[in-house]
């Protein structure tokens, strides 16, 4: 469910719409794997446009973000012509990161509800493009990051996130 707050957000971001296309095919008749994170890369400056880092913050301010680490997992398929979504949210943030997960969602467009096929989490750096070293996020960013982070408290965490990748062990093997 999407919802305005106060005006000011709405929760969960929606940073990119579209379908799938021809070109993102793959041999296994489904949508390629690499198209994935494209579309939640595509999905993040929009995002980030919400707490106030514009498309030229890298040029006036001297800052940016660099992702330090990011997950997918694709929980189905993709085909040809799908109608899909990519939601944003903001997990948490400190002064320097940001914890952001990106949803991929499917729309039948039958009246059917649509079904997330893929979750994306990150740990994203704000940096210094000076020193090329994290930096604190400028006061009045830092508190747009606080306003919206009040926004999303109220909605439920989308599952996924903080899990590791692992085969648990199998009891009795040495």
């Amino acid at each position: 469910m999407r919802e305005t707050i106060g005006g000011a957000f709405t929760v969960p971001f929606i940073g990119w719409r579209g379908k799938v296309l021809p070109e993102w095919i793959d041999a296994n008749g489904h949508m390629n794997s690499l198209i994935y994170p494209q579309l939640f890369h595509d999905a993040t400056w929009p995002f980030f446009r919400e707490f106030l880092m514009e498309a030229d913050y890298i040029e006036k301010r001297a800052f940016s973000i660099f992702q330090r680490e990011f997950r997918i997992s694709f929980e189905n398929e993709l085909m040809l012509g799908d109608q899909i979504e990519v939601r944003c949210w903001l997990y948490a943030h400190d002064a320097k990161r940001i914890h952001h997960i990106h949803e991929l969602w499917v729309s039948a467009g039958d009246g059917t509800p649509p079904c997330r096929v893929a979750f994306g989490e990150y740990m994203s750096l704000h940096v210094d493009m000076t020193t090329r070293r994290s930096a604190p996020f400028p006061d009045e960013v830092l508190a747009r990051l606080n306003r919206m982070a009040e926004a999303y408290a109220h909605h439920p965490k989308p599952h996924g996130a903080r899990q590791a990748i692992g085969i648990p062990p199998r009891r009795g093997l040495d």
